[in-house]
């Protein structure tokens, strides 16, 4: 090789390192920002998964309002197909300004005779009702769903559709329900599985079961608060729901009766034993060993 030869060797190897350098940054000008763009990618999924999450929420609110809405219409029905009217005028002459309206009057007997009947009227669970679904309650409304605690406490017996039998359930606040058929059917033993649906409450409306219930709720709002030493002591596991027990030592303390529930006595604090462990399932307020 001739000097010549080699100097434009060396000059072209030269030239190659340098053009290999500077591919080489921008290589890594590519794979930062390629970097950057997977980040970004990440932070858009994130933030349409957050977007959904929100969305179903606001689904779900808007479906109970929906079902809010619904039943304030059906309640606005019933009263229009009855007798009396909610906004109906007095137009007698001899009633005077500061005279109650006999329709509101009405109403209001009504209400009260609702409410008497529903919290002393209703039968117990010991107490069978009569049997249900006479012509009465035919083309009266049933829902699907649980009842909640507040309903059970309001009314222990739910009528089935197009059955001449009721069902009540074991404890209010016990969550999954135990229920059992009254003594028109067969069997009456307790249920542990899911309870037959669509119901009514027995010998009212789902539309007077509400009324009765916002009464209530508003009774209970304006009511001083029970000092926590008074409140009853809690009777629900914690764990499986189930209505606690005496304790079989003979002790003050009380046993989860399920056998294959973790939770055992409410003396034994440590080691997450007592039924009191977790969450609290009652649905009025209570105390706690």
């Amino acid at each position: 090789m001739t000097k010549e030869e080699y100097n434009e060797a060396a000059a072209l190897v030269v030239r190659l390192r340098k053009e290999l350098e500077h591919t080489n940054q921008h290589l890594v000008a590519h794979i930062d920002a390629l970097t950057k763009s997977n980040a970004q990618c990440g932070e858009y999924l994130r933030r349409n998964e957050q977007l959904h999450s929100e969305l179903v929420e606001v689904r779900a609110a808007l479906a109970a309002t929906t079902e809010q809405r619904d039943s304030l219409q059906r309640t606005l029905d019933e009263w229009e197909r009855g007798d009396t009217k909610p906004h109906e005028r007095v137009t007698a002459d001899d009633v005077a300004d500061h005279v109650v309206p006999p329709v509101v009057s009405a109403l209001m007997d009504e209400m009260n005779a609702l409410a008497t009947h529903t919290i002393c009227g209703q039968p117990s669970a010991d107490q069978e009702p009569e049997p249900p679904n006479h012509e009465y309650d035919e083309g009266l409304e049933f829902r699907n769903g649980v009842p909640t605690p507040e309903m059970i406490s309001a009314c222990q017996w739910w009528d089935l559709v197009g059955s001449e039998t009721a069902i009540c359930f074991k404890n209010k606040d016990q969550r999954p329900v135990v229920w059992r058929y009254s003594v028109h059917s067969e069997p009456i033993e307790w249920q542990y599985t899911d309870c037959p649906q669509p119901l009514k409450p027995h010998g009212m409306t789902w539309q007077q079961l509400d009324a009765v219930l916002a009464s209530k709720k508003a009774a209970e709002s304006t009511a001083a608060p029970v000092p926590a030493a008074e409140l009853p002591l809690c009777n629900v596991c914690h764990e499986c729901g189930s209505e606690l027990i005496n304790c079989s030592q003979g002790t003050n303390h009380h046993d989860c009766p399920r056998p294959l529930c973790p939770r055992t006595c409410t003396g034994r604090h440590g080691g997450g034993f007592s039924p009191y462990t977790g969450p609290c399932k009652s649905g009025t307020p209570v105390r706690h060993e």
